[in-house]
């Protein structure tokens, strides 16, 4: 009988250790918002199972991690990679199996990928003249979720109500928003020596550290000009400045005369030794940077001066005559008046040292050294004689007035 008992207790054991039991659900622990750059772990456990179940990653239908360790009834798997971009709202799925079920028990994790913004930029005209309408943009980059935005000149905010305009855009390749915010409005000199900035915040990646931009505003008054004097008559061989009064910054000065432009030097203005004249007229154009002023030309003038008093002239008509490029007129009935015949040209150089000024400092033009075309003018003068004869005089003019 004693045998018999023992032979019972055996086989009575052996159901019980050959017996299969399915594992635990795998149970995941991890973080739902991770920043690009971090370290993560992800932890799956399945408890129990008969066999030892395995418990494996998987990211889509790549496996990933079956590195996996039994600590007890207790097999753990734990998977560390570095976060990036991609991982955003990936699905990551954890495997048991023991082969007693037909499909493995699964579980999934997903979380949300965290980017700091790039480094945000500001454009916009720095060198504002007052009034003029300016446009600053504020564009930030890269950031999920999508960063805060604030635009200020000093320490006042910008708004809606200030003309700020604020677009969003998600961009599905990079998982990143772009946050851009345009404000256009007209600086004042009130603005003088402000700073524009921008500021973006992004709790989420840089908490109490916002990325701050800015631009320095100059503002200036605007570029105006002024003739005191329209008119010039100088000395043959003197110097003459054709005044031109600069209020507000230039960024530059030019004359022109003629239409064309002039060079600005010390040099000949005249080479080959052609025959040529400071007479003209001259334009100032200045420009501040964003527009350039144009002054109304200085006006031409053109005279001429003769003196033939001793001669009595018998004509009975006023005459109309055209020297050069100006017309006069001599009314000679019984007047002491001389009357201008055909002519020539000849030059009278009294020293070509080319022009001076015309700069944002001294904005005026100075020619140096009046150069002028006179005129050889035959002047026929009618004397009356009891006997009808008459006498003829030459005259040449030199120097006079130069046509401006």
């Amino acid at each position: 009988m004693a045998g018999s008992g023992v032979v019972l207790f055996v086989a009575l054991l052996v159901p019980i250790l050959s017996q299969s039991i399915p594992p635990g659900t795998p149970f995941i622990e991890g973080p739902t918002y991770i920043v690009v750059g971090e370290q993560i772990t992800l932890t799956c456990t399945s408890t129990g199972g008969n066999p030892s179940p395995t418990v494996k990653w998987f990211e889509g239908p790549t496996m990933i991690d079956d590195s996996y360790e039994q600590n007890g009834i207790r097999v753990v798997n734990e998977y560390t990679f570095t976060a990036e971009k991609r991982h955003n709202l990936i699905v990551f799925e954890c495997q048991v199996d023991n082969e007693v079920l037909q499909n493995p028990l699964t579980s999934t994790w997903f979380f949300q990928v965290y980017t700091p913004p790039n480094q945000p930029t500001i454009t916009g005209p720095t060198d504002i003249i007052d009034g003029t309408s300016s446009t600053h943009v504020c564009v930030s980059t890269g950031g999920n979720p999508s960063p805060v935005m604030t635009m200020r000149i000093g320490q006042t905010t910008l708004t809606a109500a200030d003309g700020l305009i604020e677009t969003t855009e998600f961009l599905q390749a990079d998982f990143s928003y772009t946050v851009t915010q345009t404000i256009t409005w007209n600086p004042t000199l009130a603005n003088n020596g402000q700073t524009m900035f921008c500021q973006v915040d992004h709790d989420e990646t840089r908490a109490n550290n916002p990325q701050i931009v800015s631009l320095q505003l100059t503002v200036r008054v605007a570029c105006l000009l002024m003739h005191p004097q329209l008119q010039y008559n100088p000395t043959i061989g003197n110097n003459l400045v054709l005044q031109c009064i600069v209020t507000g910054t230039a960024t530059s000065v030019t004359w022109r005369k003629d239409n064309s432009q002039l060079f600005i030097n010390n040099n000949g203005r005249y080479s080959n030794g052609n025959t040529s004249s400071d007479s003209g007229q001259y334009v100032c154009s200045a420009s501040d940077g964003s527009k350039t002023v144009v002054l109304m030309s200085l006006q031409s003038v053109c005279s001429i001066f003769t003196n033939c008093d001793n001669s009595v002239l018998n004509l009975h008509r006023p005459v109309w005559k055209l020297c050069n490029t100006c017309m006069y007129s001599v009314a000679v009935p019984f007047q002491n008046k001389c009357l201008c015949g055909e002519g020539c040209f000849a030059q009278i150089n009294s020293g070509d040292n080319g022009y001076s000024g015309s700069t944002t400092n001294n904005p005026s033009l100075t020619i140096n050294s009046v150069t002028t075309m006179t005129r050889n003018i035959q002047m026929l003068c009618y004397k009356y004689c009891r006997n009808g004869q008459s006498s003829t005089t030459q005259l040449t003019v030199s120097g006079g007035n130069v046509d401006l």
